[in-house]
């Protein structure tokens, strides 16, 4: 059901509380390539339907973030303001010119996050636009991939995931993408590519890091289980 933007402003305040509140439940594990924040040296990549994970894993970090110009985008961009971050309106099917200009010009001091399969997919599929900002920025690209114990899957194109209450959660970070300035269209579409397998590795890993974890017995667990940001 399509919500008109009046209705979704009024739904943004509710929805992001419930979110702070179900993201304090979570017991977070992070992996690979050490990663304690969005940082101006970086463009954090993350699938289109993981969006929530990082929303509460790197809240209240200052970063910016592109969301889409279509319909669908205004909650998500009213979540990401009430989290911490920047929302900047744009993508590859719409704004996203303008979008882009924004992110190099307005926040090229903060950490930046791309969803490079959005907005509308295909999912998994990563876009050239996100290759074309690390060149011209002069910044890698880091990977996110993520699991969780117990998962709510929506039927959507994205197939856009919200971990259960009280349950586990890994983010790993694969090693960063570094791409050269000034790259011709040939080289974008085979970083993209490997971009794309290195998104699916870090999922991978990060699936094998929970298989792990919840086959580990309680006792050892302990102190390694923790929220990956001080509560707010």
């Amino acid at each position: 059901m399509k919500l008109s933007p009046r209705i979704q402003g009024w739904l943004v305040g509710p929805l992001a509380l419930f979110l702070r509140v179900l993201g304090k439940t979570w017991r977070v594990r992070e992996q690979g390539f050490p990663c304690p924040a969005p940082e101006s040296q970086c463009i954090d990549a993350i699938y289109h339907g993981d969006i929530l994970y990082f929303m509460w894993i790197y809240r209240d970090t200052n970063c910016a973030t592109m969301v889409s110009e279509h319909r669908d985008g205004e909650m998500i961009a009213g979540v990401v303001e009430r989290f911490g971050g920047h929302a900047t309106r744009g993508s590859s099917t719409r704004g996203g010119a303008r979008a882009y200009l924004k992110m190099l010009k307005s926040h090229k001091d903060k950490g930046m996050v791309v969803t490079p399969d959005g907005p509308r997919g295909p999912r998994g599929v990563v876009q050239e636009g996100i290759i074309k900002m690390a060149s011209d920025s002069g910044r890698s690209i880091r990977p996110h991939g993520y699991a969780a114990r117990t998962v709510k899957q929506f039927k959507s194109w994205d197939e856009f995931k919200m971990p259960y209450p009280f349950t586990r959660v890994v983010d790993f970070v694969g090693d960063p993408l570094h791409v050269p300035p000034r790259i011709d269209r040939a080289t974008r579409q085979e970083l993209a590519r490997e971009l794309e397998l290195r998104l699916e590795e870090a999922k991978r890993q990060a699936e094998i890091t929970l298989a792990r974890w919840i086959r580990r017995p309680i006792a050892e667990l302990g102190a390694e289980d923790h929220d990956a940001r001080p509560s707010t």
